[in-house]
């Protein structure tokens, strides 16, 4: 079979998702990944293109937890969100059977995911979304491991002021990565150790470095949303 090459891809779905972004507040971050932000996260939709059709991937990124990458740890593939549908999309030469394929994601993110984003994706969302045990249903997260639980759940509890959970959450993170010394580790260490010796000892300051934070993963990013 024949199959729409990637560059041809790539502007297919953009160029059908744009009034959806615009409809949704969302911006192209690149043609294939949209984003909007919301109370210092990013709501995430990805459509990933490997050799052959494409998936779509959707995720909630803090920005008020460094980072340099777009992080998709935080969410799921569309067809596992909520749902079972198995293969893969655009499989296809054929422009209207790829249109027909954005359509179903396009009505999947509208039912599952725009409602998970307005009722997670926020600090406030994200605890009670983690504290409740939601995240650790495959059949809706997959890929957050305990200890990143813990990181997202720790600085949430920071950004609305709630110390000693923060505390206490973000101890448990040292304890999992006790034994770990591998550099991106020992540096996500030593970040924790600094923001807790602030909460301890200058807690007024903590909403100043978390905005620091937030500014310099817009940086790294390159984010003007």
């Amino acid at each position: 079979m024949n199959i729409m090459d990637k560059k041809s891809l790539k502007r297919i779905i953009k160029d059908y998702f744009t009034p959806f972004a615009m409809k949704y507040d969302f911006e192209f971050y690149k043609p294939t990944i949209m984003l909007r932000e919301c109370d210092d996260t990013i709501h995430i939709i990805n459509f990933d293109l490997p050799t052959e059709g494409f998936y779509c991937n959707i995720a909630i990124q803090p920005l008020y937890i460094p980072a340099d990458t777009i992080t998709l740890s935080f969410g799921n593939r569309l067809n596992y969100f909520k749902t079972k549908l198995s293969g893969i999309w655009g499989y296809s030469n054929d422009k209207s059977i790829i249109e027909k394929d954005l359509l179903q994601v396009k009505d999947l993110l509208e039912v599952n995911a725009l409602p998970w984003f307005d009722e997670v994706g926020s600090p406030e969302g994200i605890i009670s979304f983690i504290e409740s045990g939601a995240a650790e249903d495959i059949n809706i997260i997959v890929g957050f491991p305990p200890t990143l639980r813990n990181i997202y759940l720790g600085f949430s509890y920071l950004y609305i002021n709630i110390i000693d959970l923060a505390e206490k959450t973000l101890l448990k993170v040292l304890e999992q990565y006790k034994y770990d010394n591998r550099p991106w580790v020992v540096q996500e260490k030593e970040m924790i150790n600094n923001i807790l010796e602030l909460a301890k000892n200058e807690s007024g300051k903590i909403k100043d470095k978390l905005n620091d934070y937030i500014r310099m993963t817009k940086d790294n990013l390159k984010l003007k949303l």
